[in-house]
């Protein structure tokens, strides 16, 4: 899934999952994924200061 967003170019919206309200914003783990799969941080949305105000991309 990850390879056809990345080579259509669409963006994607992450969640850390968490189960503690202390571990919402934690997305660690997943970004290093991210990091693995080579997929650019750009098509990442919720790592997109501009999309988050505007909800334009």
């Amino acid at each position: 899934m990850l390879q056809l967003c990345r080579k259509y170019e669409l963006p994607i919206l992450l969640s850390s999952d968490a189960h503690d309200p202390a571990d919402v914003k934690n997305m660690r783990y997943i970004m290093e994924f991210m990091d693995e799969a080579d997929f650019p941080r750009q098509l990442v949305i919720n790592t997109l200061m501009d999309f988050l105000q505007t909800g334009c991309l």
